[in-house]
């Protein structure tokens, strides 16, 4: 799968969506992954760091363009513009916004908003070990996400959507585990 990681341009916003150990995973699972040039500048990762963990770094329309797309948060209305109908995006997407709702749903994107995923009150240190257990367990959240998403023309039958639901609870609790520790360059 193609996955895209844009600069987040929403003023203030110092963000990036995914770090270079995230991305040296999504790529040892087999997809290729495509960083905005300069997406994580703001974040102090630079884009050779990117490259260095095996991301092609590209324009805008080139994240923009992938099948997946990982931001921090809600795309803007000239964001929305460079994303293909049927892309699936992940991120902060304030879901209780019903305009930036409906502008997604006209674009055909399919959206997951983490903030809406269940809180899990699973307490963790602030040690190495416990930012590695974050970072695997928001991996194996994303990596289900990617299963999901690869099937989504499937998910039509009743025993489908059950097991479509009972994997995205799993996800929620795992990625609830892994929002503790923001994402940053140690």
């Amino acid at each position: 799968m193609h996955i895209g990681v844009p600069l987040e341009t929403q003023t203030g916003e110092t963000r990036v969506a995914a770090t270079p150990e995230t991305i040296k995973k999504l790529i040892g699972q087999g997809h290729k992954v495509t960083v905005q040039s300069g997406a994580g500048v703001n974040a102090s990762v630079v884009d050779s760091a990117y490259e260095a963990a095996g991301a092609t770094i590209g324009s805008a329309n080139d994240a923009f363009g992938a099948e997946l797309i990982l931001k921090v948060v809600a795309p803007s209305d000239a964001e929305l513009t460079l994303i293909k109908r049927g892309t699936v995006l992940v991120g902060m997407l304030n879901p209780f916004n019903n305009d930036t709702i409906a502008k997604m749903a006209e674009c055909g994107i399919t959206a997951f908003a983490l903030e809406a995923a269940r809180a899990s009150a699973i307490a963790a240190g602030n040690d190495v070990a416990a930012r590695a257990a974050a970072e695997n367990a928001l991996t194996g959240a994303v990596s289900s996400l990617f299963a999901i998403a690869e099937s989504y023309p499937t998910l039509r039958s009743n025993e489908n959507m059950l097991m479509f639901q009972e994997e995205l609870a799993s996800t929620e609790n795992r990625i609830a585990f892994a929002r503790q520790f923001p994402h940053r360059v140690t």
